[in-house]
C-alpha cells in the first residue's frame, strides 16, 4: 500500500515534535541550576513520568505543593523538596505503587472488569450476572 503525502508529512511533523519535546527535557534536566519552583510538567520530567500522574500523587498526598493553590489553578513545588524525594527509595517505591494501583484501577473500571483481583474490596459488576441460565430451546 503506497503511502501518499499527507501520511508522509504527518509522520514527519510527528518525529519533529517528538525530538523537540526531548531536546527541552534533555535541555530542563541539564540546567546548572534549577528554579526554586517546579510547575506539576517539570517535576514530572525531573521524575519521570506523565504529567498526568503528578495529580494523582498529590491527591494521595505523597506531593505537596506550595502555598494552597486553588482546583483549577498552577501548582508550584518546592525543588529543595524534589529533589530530596529522588534520593528517598522508600517515597520512590510507594509512589511508584500508588500509580500502578491506580492506573490497574482506572483501567478495571473503563473495561467493566470490576472484579479484578488487585483491586481489594471490589464487588463483581451486576452487568455481568455469575447465575447461569438454563438454554433456550
Amino acid at each position: 500500500m503506497p503511502l501518499d503525502s499527507d501520511t508522509i508529512f504527518n509522520q514527519q511533523k510527528a518525529d519533529r515534535e517528538r525530538r523537540e519535546r526531548f531536546l527541552e527535557l534533555e535541555r530542563y534536566l541539564n540546567m546548572r541550576n534549577l528554579p526554586a519552583r517546579m510547575t506539576s510538567e517539570e517535576v514530572a520530567k525531573f521524575f519521570k513520568m506523565a504529567p498526568h500522574d503528578i495529580p494523582v500523587l498529590v491527591a494521595h498526598g505523597l506531593l505537596t505543593p506550595l502555598g494552597e493553590p486553588l482546583q483549577s489553578s498552577v501548582k508550584y513545588f518546592a525543588t529543595v523538596v524534589i529533589k530530596g524525594l529522588c534520593e528517598n527509595v522508600e517515597w520512590l517505591h510507594e509512589a511508584t505503587k500508588v500509580l500502578q494501583g491506580h492506573w490497574v484501577a482506572k483501567n478495571a473500571r473503563r473495561s467493566g472488569n470490576a472484579a479484578s483481583p488487585s483491586l481489594p474490596g471490589k464487588v463483581p459488576s451486576s452487568r455481568h450476572p455469575t447465575t447461569s441460565r438454563a438454554p433456550s430451546r
